[in-house]
């Protein structure tokens, strides 16, 4: 898990992301939730306002539980990621305000 922020200038200070990964065998007993909440918090503390990430479309138990914590998708990276095959995924650009 990790918070880092959108950039060095001025006037994306405001901004930060977060990201976090678990092995599937944690899904559904509450990790993520929980990293993501401090995750969250911590952001706040350090005076960040919107919370940004990015999850491969086809990853339903993510986006249910980024949806769940506040954050709401607002675009689409199409083909974000190649796989070894050559198929691709496009990933999912989702925000959460953190301060009003």
């Amino acid at each position: 898990a990790i918070v880092y922020g959108s950039g060095g200038q001025r006037r994306l200070r405001h901004r930060c992301e977060v990201d976090i990964t678990l092995y599937r065998k944690f899904w559904g007993m509450g990790i993520g939730t929980a990293l993501l909440d401090e995750l969250l918090a911590a952001a706040g503390y350090a005076g960040y306002e919107q919370a940004e990430l990015t999850v491969v479309s086809g990853n339903a138990p993510a986006i249910a539980l980024y949806r769940k914590l506040g954050f709401e998708t607002v675009g689409t990276i199409p083909r974000a990621m190649k796989y070894s095959d050559g198929s691709y995924a496009d990933f999912l650009l989702m925000v959460k305000p953190l301060a009003e």
